[in-house]
């Protein structure tokens, strides 16, 4: 448990923002049993959201749907596909990269 509040202390000293994704816990268990709900994850969660708080610091969770591949980070533009083994793109808009 002590390591758990070392790392929320670290990455609230080194980000402002912390953005993370929403999971379908209940939809992991049904395949997976019981043994998703005994991660611990969301216990870290919960510490690292007090620290934030604490900090002045941000916690923003991403709903799983939310398509962030997708969406230029430069001007919001939103690709209708994009292949999964896409790691880069330009957007059509802006030519961001």
């Amino acid at each position: 448990m002590i390591g758990e509040w070392k790392l929320a202390h670290d990455l609230t000293n080194k980000f402002d923002v912390l953005c993370f994704e929403t999971l379908n816990l209940k939809g992991m268990q049904r395949l997976w049993g019981r043994k998703i709900s005994d991660l611990p994850f969301g216990e870290f969660l919960q510490i690292l959201e007090s620290i934030a708080k604490k900090k002045g610091k941000q916690v923003i969770f991403i709903d799983q749907w939310y398509p962030s591949s997708k969406t230029c980070s430069s001007c919001g533009h939103v690709l209708e596909n994009l292949d999964l083994e896409v790691r880069e793109w330009r957007c059509p808009s802006c030519q961001s990269v």
